[in-house]
């Protein structure tokens, strides 16, 4: 039997029968992360709290921006925001440089809700991000009302921001 140590997902172990660590290792196997698997993008609790929060605090009204107005923009190809969306859902953004700059994919930001929880970890988890943009095959979300703020730079030290709203049914 091989020694286990170097392997992290589990510990070393001596005198165990064969197949108990094969179905170890296979336990393990389905925990590994899958670009095709849907994940959580933001937990029934931030929804919750964000919601409650906006509820008492109703949200200003937001534009896409760019900090600065020759600055790369924010484009959210899909979902349809104007359309009744369900959970898990495909999310494709994409971004545009100007006046000859180039997208820093590095500086890409994804924050959740009220309180600007950074998902961003999360997110990259699921997908990659590029000069182009990034596509989430199946991000899980709880319904409600939720916003998204995407931020994206550029090497020309320019800033943009978009702020998107949907509703999940």
């Amino acid at each position: 039997m091989s020694d286990l140590r170097g392997n992290k997902c589990v510990p070393a172990v001596r005198g165990v029968a064969r197949g108990a660590i094969v179905a170890g290792l296979s336990a393990c196997a389905l925990m590994l992360p899958s670009l095709a698997a849907a994940f959580n993008l933001v937990t029934p609790v931030e929804a919750q709290a964000s919601a409650a929060y906006d509820e008492v605090h109703p949200p200003v009204p937001f534009v896409a921006r760019s900090i600065d107005p020759l600055g790369p923009r924010i484009d959210i190809v899909s979902p349809d925001l104007a359309a009744a969306l369900q959970s898990p859902m495909a999310i494709l953004v994409k971004f545009q440089a100007a006046g000859g700059a180039e997208i820093l994919p590095t500086s890409f930001r994804a924050r959740y809700g009220a309180f600007r929880i950074d998902i961003t970890d999360r997110l990259l988890k699921a997908a990659k991000v590029t000069k182009e943009g990034i596509h989430v095959e199946r991000a899980e979300l709880p319904t409600g009302s939720h916003r998204l703020f995407l931020t994206i730079e550029d090497n020309a030290q320019r800033t943009a921001e978009r702020e998107v709203r949907f509703t999940v049914q």
